[in-house]
Order: structure tokens, then sequence, then C-alpha cells
């Protein structure tokens, strides 16, 4: 079982990364504790929604340069900080990903009590369900806007997307409703040095502002 300690320990981008991998690996071998992270039980919560796709993000922007990255688990603004080896402020990380919930904890229960959930099904040229994810990750980011997340230091605001499945597996099946999410992202008024967009699986990392 993870604890809180284990995810704010500072660690370098790469070691972050190696961190989470083997994390999950660890969860999908232990029946129990892959019980607990599918309900998204604190810190289970936290490693998923924050820890993973910060790891992702620190991998690409901080490739091979000497930082460490310290995960902050609690109801501050933001939900990392990133600084030099020698302790010197580098930037703070805010992560938004805006997901249903109700959704996710009903599927959740389904999968621990009978080991399936309800089928789901889907007229792939229906981009209801695609316009939901859409619209839900815009209120959230005018939400973000109002907002001043600008630091001496700087800071970066990362908004996650999960392609899978409604525009995509492997890759974006749906390529021009994707361009419509960061042209309005790109509309909107941020207070913080940069704006980005996080892809998930793919881990696609797209500059906003």
């Amino acid at each position: 079982m993870i604890t809180k300690d284990d995810l704010e320990t500072k660690k370098t981008p790469d070691d972050l990364y190696a961190f989470v991998e083997s994390t999950f690996e660890s969860i999908l071998t232990n029946a129990e504790e892959k019980k607990v992270a599918r309900l998204r039980k604190p810190p289970y919560k936290e490693l998923i929604e924050e820890v993973y796709p910060l790891s992702i993000f620190c991998k690409q922007k901080y490739q091979d340069k000497p930082v460490l990255v310290q995960p902050v688990v609690g109801n501050q603004w933001y939900d990392a900080k990133i600084e030099t080896i020698k302790g010197e402020p580098v930037e703070n990380i805010e992560l938004s990903w805006p997901i249903d919930g109700q959704k996710e904890n009903y599927e959740a229960v389904q999968l621990n009590e009978k080991g399936h959930t309800k089928l789901e099904m889907w007229d792939v040229n229906d981009n209801s369900q695609r316009q939901q994810i859409i619209e839900r990750i815009i209120v959230k980011a005018n939400d973000k806007a109002l907002k001043d997340y600008s630091t001496t230091e700087g800071s970066s605001l990362i908004f996650v997307l999960d392609i899978a499945p409604y525009f995509g597996m492997q890759k974006i099946e749906n390529p021009d409703e994707i361009e419509y999410l960061k042209q309005k992202l790109k509309e909107i008024s941020f207070k913080v040095t940069n704006v980005y967009l996080l892809l998930l699986p793919i881990k696609e990392l797209i500059e906003i502002q």
C-alpha cells in the first residue's frame, strides 16, 4: 500500500516517472490494493489524477535537467513544486483533470463487486460524449481563469484529457474536436506563466500559453 509520504518525496523527473510505472505494476498484481485504487480512495486518487500526469509532464519538460519534483497532496492552490538540486524554486504546477466522478465510481464498484461493468455502446459518429468531455474541461478552465497562479519563479497549469475511448484509443481519431478544445483554451486569459493540454494515454503534451 502506498502512503502520502511516498507521493510527496522529492524525486528527479526520471525517478518520479519510474516510481509511477512501478507503483502501477505493483497495484495490478495485488487484488485488494487494486480494488482500493479503482475506488480512488486517497492517496490513490492523488496518484492517478495528479502524480501520474505530473510524471509525464515533468519527464517531457524537464528531461535531463537537474531539478527535483515534489508532489504536494492537499488543498493548496498547486499540486507540485519544481526546484533545483540546491532547493531553489523553479515553478509551481497545478493540474486539472475534469472527470465524471459519478461514472468512474459506479464502474469501479461494479468491477470490484462483479468483476465487470455494464456494457456501454455508442455510435462513433455521435459526438455528444466528446462534446460533454470538452465542455467539462472548458467550464473548469474558465473557473481556473478566475484564480491567480502567477509566482515570481513561474507556474504551469496543465489540463488533462483522457482520449480513450471517445476520441480514440492509441491515437486521436477526432483531431478536429481536439483542435476546437485547444482553440477554446487559447481564448481564455489565465493568470499563469504556462498552460498545457496533456493527452492520455498517448502522452502528448500541447502548449496552449
